[in-house]
């Protein structure tokens, strides 16, 4: 089972036999781009005369960010095929390079100036009937807003955005989107968060845009972490036992925001301690465990099944302070070597002679501070 109790959280998981997996690591932020909306524009025109042959551009009308990067494309009926697809620049602030003006499809980008750019399609058959469409694509300022990641709970903390230059009529607002919290000041572009209870809670900026009739909008969302104190404990559940981990909202507030939000999500339901990780110091080819390791496999059908993460990799918090050199310390693991790849995977350091992991970026989040025995046990299975 997994809950929040009083500030607590348990996560349920599982055990398994000795494995030789690579050394892996988790982590993830909170950031989720926002993206355009796709409204209707007029329809297909055609020279006078043309009964048959249309084309329809897409997009017909589209909302984006400056800096991004787009695809034309256009589709032909009737007529007498094969047909040929001639693109040109129709209005905009800036003159556009076509890259193969004549292909159904073309790709664009990114523009670095705002306003709006109008696309014409013209489509010719095999006996010259010609078609029109045409794509708009409006352009806005760069959109940054901002949210904390780990917040204690009846702590007022800011949420803030800052947009460029918009469209008459443009709105801001920001809404919680999971979860339970209070906000102060939502219509605009900073507002105030108050969480009432330890969870993870969904925060969206929304700007709303005025296009001809209708109105388009542009999100940002966030994942928010609220917590009792910044001394949170988890309640790690195994088949040989329970020991409970202290993470550390202070030095590392990144990875403890990310690995609380997968106990919020029970990813770890299920999941095991799936590596042991030895040196033979002694040279008689005895283990001496100097890791134990879980968070990413779950065994079905006898088989090792990796669990993808579900959030993006956190950035790096290492040197922070803390050290794995601390026996029972708890790290989150690292693909390739890379200080900023960390997911869902955690490590317990079992060795004194761990310090040489500093070095190498992985972050220390927590430390296990009773049920050691437990963790011995499984580092003996």
């Amino acid at each position: 089972m997994l809950e929040r109790r009083s500030g607590w959280v348990s996560v349920a998981l599982v055990r398994c036999p000795l494995q030789t997996a690579s050394f892996v690591v988790i982590f993830a932020t909170v950031l989720a781009a926002g993206c355009g909306t796709v409204t209707v524009s007029p329809g297909a025109t055609r020279p006078e005369g043309d009964t048959d042959l249309s084309v329809a551009a897409n997009p017909d009308k589209l909302v984006q960010q400056v800096g991004a990067a787009f695809t034309l494309r256009a589709s032909a009926s009737g007529g007498t095929p094969p047909y040929l697809f001639r693109w040109d620049q129709n209005a905009g602030p800036v003159e556009v390079v076509l890259p193969g003006e004549t292909q159904r499809s073309i790709d664009l980008g990114p523009l670095s100036v705002a306003g709006r750019y109008v696309f014409r399609v013209v489509v010719t058959d095999q006996s010259g009937a010609t078609a029109v469409d045409f794509s708009v694509i409006d352009l806005t300022d760069s959109i940054v807003a901002e949210a904390p990641k780990l917040v204690t709970v009846g702590g007022s903390n800011a949420l803030t955005a800052s947009i460029g230059a918009q469209p008459a009529g443009t709105t801001a607002h920001w809404s919680i989107t999971r979860g339970t919290a209070t906000l102060e000041n939502a219509d605009g572009e900073n507002a105030t968060l108050i969480a009432t209870t330890g969870e993870t809670i969904g925060v969206r900026f929304t700007l709303s845009i005025p296009s001809g009739e209708s109105t388009s909008e542009i999100t940002r969302d966030f994942e928010v972490v609220s917590v009792f104190n910044l001394r949170p404990e988890v309640l790690v559940d195994t088949t040989l036992g329970s020991f409970t981990i202290r993470l550390d909202g202070e030095q590392a507030p990144l990875h403890t925001a990310n690995f609380l939000a997968y106990v919020d999500d029970r990813f770890y339901d299920g999941l095991l301690f799936h590596r042991v990780a030895c040196m033979d110091n002694s040279g008689t080819g005895v283990c001496d465990p100097f890791v134990v390791q879980g968070g990413g496999f779950e065994r079905i059908d006898g088989d090792l099944i990796e669990r993808m993460p579900t959030r993006d990799p956190v950035e790096s918090e290492s040197p922070n302070g803390l050290s794995n050199g601390e026996v029972f310390s708890v790290a989150l693991a690292l693909s390739g070597g890379d200080a900023n790849s960390g997911t869902t995977q955690f490590f317990i350091n079992l060795d004194p002679g761990n310090t040489f992991l500093d070095a190498q970026g992985f972050t220390v989040f927590g430390k296990v501070i009773s049920g050691t025995d437990v963790v011995d046990g499984i580092a003996a299975v």
